[in-house]
């Protein structure tokens, strides 16, 4: 089986970790390097350094439709594309190239959460059962024909998004492997996607704020549905004195307390730091203030900011 690689993100590098152990690419293709930080040091993409670390052949176009990279392409002679957490959109140009099949990655059980961030959404809806699609890739974003779909369980209270990235990865190879077989022996038919759409679209700015007034769930879910990276944004007003805050790993509390509307509140008997919602307190485990170099854990924070 000869197949590209393309992906550009933690989820992509994740996914070619996992497949180098059932086949090895022809080539990877990734975004090109971009400058990072606040230095704007030019970096590349998790996927190339990955790749360059595993000896495997890169390619970074700026385009990846350019006609001649496209040409480039069909000089592999891939059997398969196999895309997963990309970041740009590829004309049927590229689609046309493989032999059999351009095949895409999608963490989510398609139709549902078509889009950019279904991951992130699943966690914001709370959701326990989600899954992974791995389709035909066409001209339509993510609305191709399903090859091979498997469920998924998360737990949007108690895991973060980068603790269950490695579980969509290993799903994600498996499935791009076992279905790019399974059309090279003829023994699968792909289907139309089927249900209700929905979709997921890109994080936007505004969407890193927590709101507490939403609840408990929703409130856990947003914060650890965008950790580790953006991080969940919140604004703590204390004596005078704005805060901005990253929330970055929480879970619901089942205790029995009182705490106002967008407040944290200590329990040092427990070691709690709690933060009220409408409906009850959010447990918060690990936080970031703007301007230190490294998170809190609950005990330092409270010792660092509530004691004042």
């Amino acid at each position: 089986m000869r197949y590209v690689f393309f992906g550009s993100g933690e989820l992509g590098r994740l996914t070619l970790k996992s497949l180098v152990r059932y086949a090895p690419p022809v080539l990877v293709v990734s975004r090109p390097d971009r400058p990072k930080g606040r230095r704007r040091i030019l970096s590349p993409t998790v996927v190339k350094a990955e790749a360059e670390r595993m000896n495997l052949p890169v390619a970074t176009p700026e385009s990846p439709n350019a006609p001649e990279f496209v040409n480039f392409l069909k000089t592999l002679k891939p059997d398969f594309i196999f895309l997963a957490d990309f970041g740009a959109i590829l004309k049927e140009a590229v689609l046309d190239v493989p032999r059999v099949a351009p095949l895409g990655m999608h963490p989510s059980l398609l139709p549902k959460y078509r889009g950019a961030a279904p991951i992130e959404h699943a966690f914001f809806n709370c959701e326990r059962l989600t899954g992974v699609s791995v389709f035909i890739m066409e001209r339509r974003i993510d609305a191709g024909r399903i090859v091979l779909q498997e469920t998924l369980e998360i737990d949007p209270c108690n895991q973060t998004r980068g603790e269950v990235l490695p579980l969509f990865a290993a799903l994600g190879a498996r499935l791009l492997y076992e279905g790019a077989n399974m059309l090279l022996e003829g023994s699968v038919e792909p289907r139309p996607q089927v249900g209700e759409v929905s979709y997921a679209p890109k994080i936007r700015p505004e969407d890193e704020f927590i709101k507490p007034e939403e609840g408990v769930m929703r409130t856990v879910g947003r914060i650890n549905g965008l950790s580790p990276a953006p991080g969940a944004r919140y604004r703590w007003s204390r004596g005078g004195r704005v805060l901005d805050l990253k929330l970055l790993k929480a879970s619901p509390h089942s205790g029995d307390v009182s705490v106002p509307l967008g407040e944290f509140h200590y329990d040092r008997r427990n070691r709690l730091l709690l933060l009220g919602c409408s409906d009850g307190a959010a447990r918060i485990h690990l936080l970031k203030v703007a301007g230190k170099p490294r998170p809190f854990n609950a005990e330092e924070f409270a010792n660092g900011y509530l004691r004042r």
